[in-house]
């Protein structure tokens, strides 16, 4: 479904190039989308003649900035591939693309695109009535999965995604956005989502399908004003280990009790001045005992309810997430954590300090 592709992949290229001053270029401005089974396409045209093209298809995606002008009936797109004509028609306040005159005379589309938004330039900072509610760090943490979105008020921004093998991918640069969609490009990369807000958190999703189907790919909390996926502000949730840890957590934290049929146990955890936490966890069942050493990061203020993240591999070599609200009582001797993210949502405990 790419359409990006060099003018020698075409039977026409130039005979119809006439002046973008010519009716039909003005009513192109504006953001055009369309999906179908598995595949989503968006082509934003600015009035400052650059655009975006966006698409995606069964998972992968692929965002080119372009420029472009238009005749009374075709579309010429400059991007670092080549030029691409498309022939198009606007009926009833959608795009129709033809990517051939005789196409174009059968009245034979390859896309219908209904509109969508407003466009803008690439370079534009983020805009008072749809941006300026996405700017932010957002985060979600699913079964080892992280993703992590960085949008900054200056136009800067970063993705990242961790997958629960541990491998990870990273692409920092500007970011802008559609009414739909989220873009974050580099000179060497880029990537982009369809989003909504709801109820103040950001969902995301992977292509156009799953965003008319409203079937989420990441559910992300804001956990942060922004920063950078390197840097990231008030020290946390990010690459950094241990950034925000105070004293009053830099100790070893125990959980003693009793499970009927699997008898007594014994947690504990050490939070180090380095950014690790080494846990410990012993019970009767010898089967049931093991101990490992992972990162850990803190947001926050830990006497109101902090977010404590800890990260890295079990015992098994399985990689993990957990994230907990965390909370030291007020003479210091208690450390509660609940659960809310990652292999940790649901949990609820009470360490005493030791």
């Amino acid at each position: 479904m790419l359409v990006i592709a060099t003018c020698a992949g075409f039977t026409s290229c130039g005979d119809d190039d006439d002046d973008d001053d010519l009716p039909g270029a003005n009513s192109l401005v504006g953001v055009w989308e369309e999906s179908g089974d598995g595949y989503s396409f968006s082509l934003t045209l600015n009035a400052d003649g650059t655009g975006i093209l966006a698409e995606s298809e069964k998972g992968s995606s692929h965002t080119t900035e372009i420029e472009w002008e238009a005749s009374e009936n075709m579309i010429r797109i400059y991007a670092d591939g080549g030029d691409d004509y498309w022939y198009y028609r606007i009926k009833g306040g959608s795009l129709y693309l033809y990517p051939t005159r005789e196409d174009y005379d059968l009245d034979d589309p390859s896309y219908v695109c209904g509109k969508t938004g407003n466009g803008g330039s690439i370079d534009d900072k983020p805009s008072e009535d749809v941006n300026n509610s996405l700017i932010g760090k957002w985060e979600a943490f699913d079964k080892g999965d992280e993703f992590r979105l960085i949008l900054n008020a200056d136009g800067t921004g970063s993705y990242y995604k961790r997958y629960d093998d541990g491998s990870e991918f990273k692409c920092s640069g500007k970011w802008r956005s559609t009414e739909t969609m989220i873009i974050v490009y580099s000179d060497d990369d880029d990537e982009s989502f369809y989003y909504r807000l709801k109820e103040g958190k950001l969902y995301i999703y992977l292509s156009r399908s799953d965003y008319d189907r409203d079937d989420y790919d990441y559910l992300c909390e804001k956990t942060g004003n922004g920063g950078s996926i390197d840097k990231p502000d008030n020290g946390g949730g990010n690459d950094k280990p241990g950034t925000g840890a105070t004293n009053d957590l830099c100790h070893t934290w125990v959980m003693e009790g009793y499970i009927p049929g699997e008898g007594h146990y014994r947690s504990s955890m050490t939070f180090k001045s380095d950014g690790t936490c080494f846990i410990s966890e012993q019970s009767s069942d010898i089967d049931g005992s093991y101990t490992t050493t992972v990162n850990y990061s803190v947001e926050g203020d830990l006497s109101k309810g902090a977010t404590l993240k800890l990260w890295g591999k079990t015992v098994d070599g399985d990689f993990m997430t957990l994230i907990y609200i965390a909370t030291i009582s007020s003479d210091g001797k208690t450390l509660g954590l609940i659960g809310i993210g990652g292999e940790a949502e649901g949990d609820d405990y009470k360490l005493t300090r030791q």
